[in-house]
């Protein structure tokens, strides 16, 4: 069992440290080309995220200028 879980995080360090040494390859080169799919797919989960994230502020955002366009409307019916 130790043996199978040292041998997958060194699959995963070898996996990260080669795509790290692929992003300093100058763009538009045929490695760094070739690798662009398996970088979207390292990256996709922090897109997810900050989308995620984003999507919430922006909710809280809209939820308080409607709170603040329901009380003026009050008040301007008030008068």
């Amino acid at each position: 069992m130790f043996r199978r879980r040292s041998r997958l995080w060194l699959i995963g360090a070898l996996l990260v440290a080669g795509l790290a040494l692929l992003g300093r390859l100058p763009l538009g080169s045929w490695s760094m080309l070739s690798a662009s799919p398996a970088l979207e797919a390292l990256y996709a989960p922090v897109q997810w995220w900050q989308s995620f994230s984003l999507w919430f502020h922006e909710r809280r955002q809209l939820h308080a200028e409607l709170d603040m366009l329901r009380e003026r409307t009050q008040r301007q019916a008030a008068l």
